[in-house]
């Protein structure tokens, strides 16, 4: 599942992972867009997604939904979705972390988190401690990779592919993980930090 997966950065993602072979819901609360990636139009303008959109609803791997508690059928949820900044340009991590805790309460066991959203430096380890404080364990029963995006808008299809993935993870178990699922169609590798250095590469 995808959180924001109407957006700029969430849909060339989702596109990218059904066409990988992944069953992928598109989470977003704007239903015009996902009704409009229903109907098989890309809602904005990206070279090579829309033949890759057609090809994944015709395959029946890409489903849309404004209902986040949809995350429980989901053995991956990425985390797309906007950071607002204040007035010193620093991301209000508030939002990210609402929808974090609106998602820990339908969590399952053996869920991966990947966080690709512009995140302030020790956002990862705040969302472990509230994954503990909810009774989980990071690493053993709940996993968590923050991989951030940096494509370019425009070359989305091309760079999603083609740009190697920093991956910030706080134990080996959701670095495996998060990197198994980039692998299926990076063209590039797959570089592993811990997570307050991808914080800040993606700065």
């Amino acid at each position: 599942g995808i959180i924001g997966g109407g957006g700029d950065g969430g849909l060339p993602l989702g596109i990218g992972l059904a066409d990988a072979g992944f069953s992928v819901t598109l989470i977003d609360k704007d239903e015009e867009r996902l009704s409009t990636v229903e109907d098989g139009e890309l809602p904005f303008s990206e070279p090579g997604g829309q033949p890759m959109l057609e090809s994944v609803l015709e395959a029946g791997r890409l489903d849309t939904t404004t209902d986040s508690s949809s995350t429980a059928d989901c053995d991956v949820v990425f985390f797309i979705i906007g950071t607002p900044i204040d007035e010193h340009h620093n991301p209000q991590m508030n939002v990210l972390l609402d929808v974090v805790d609106e998602v820990t309460e339908h969590l399952d066991d053996e869920t991966l988190l990947v966080f690709r959203s512009t995140i302030y430096p020790g956002t990862t380890e705040i969302v472990c401690d509230r994954l503990s404080n909810a009774g989980h364990t990071v690493g053993e029963d709940v996993y968590v990779g923050f991989a951030p995006e940096r494509i370019a808008q425009h070359k989305a299809f091309e760079e999603i592919v083609g740009l190697p993935q920093l991956i910030g993870a706080p134990d080996d178990e959701s670095y495996n993980r998060t990197a198994e699922i980039f692998e299926t169609f990076l063209d590039a590798d797959c570089l592993r930090l811990n997570p307050t250095e991808a914080e800040l590469g993606k700065l």
